[in-house]
């Protein structure tokens, strides 16, 4: 495969070749990319061969944990990755010590980042109640295609100001 043209980018790629003369190229597939594959091989050509190199992005983030106010409502979560490369993610809350439907509502979904994007936000309501109470948490955990999981810690900082003074 040393000598194998290599094929990179998006969009469509043709080659002409000689009826019993193999043409060996190398793909560099990301993420969402490689999960089309079973059209390339079901196109009703006959394929000696396919050999696959996929290329993961990169996928880290730009900190740990986050602080919202419990008067966010609803609280924009920026997630700020590091990589590049198209990424599709995952992501769902999971309760910590803030618990879904009594200080924030539960989400889940999907975010895209483009070759070029950096971030992309999940809005998550927070639940503003009249408790006094310590700062809470929960996670959001974000997922690849690929399986790599990472946990993003959310502290709900109450700023409600009580007649004793405890926020």
């Amino acid at each position: 495969m040393a000598n194998a043209p290599v094929i990179r980018g998006l969009g469509f790629f043709t080659s002409s070749v000689t009826a019993g003369q193999p043409q060996l190229y190398q793909l560099e597939l990301n993420g969402a990319v490689a999960s089309a594959l079973g059209a390339i091989a079901s196109g009703g050509d006959d394929l000696d061969s396919l050999v696959v190199t996929q290329v993961a992005p990169r996928f880290a983030l730009s900190a740990n944990s986050v602080e919202v106010m419990e008067s966010a409502v609803p609280a924009q979560i920026t997630i700020t990755r590091s990589g590049g490369g198209p990424l599709i993610l995952s992501y769902a809350t999971a309760d910590g010590t803030a618990l879904a439907g009594s200080d924030y509502t539960a989400v889940a979904g999907t975010l895209f980042f483009g070759a070029n994007d950096s971030s992309a936000s999940i809005t998550v309501p927070i639940l503003l109640d009249a408790v006094e109470e310590p700062s809470e948490s929960f996670l959001i955990n974000l997922q690849t295609g690929t399986g790599e999981t990472i946990a993003l810690t959310v502290r709900i900082v109450s700023d409600q100001i009580f007649a004793n003074g405890f926020e």
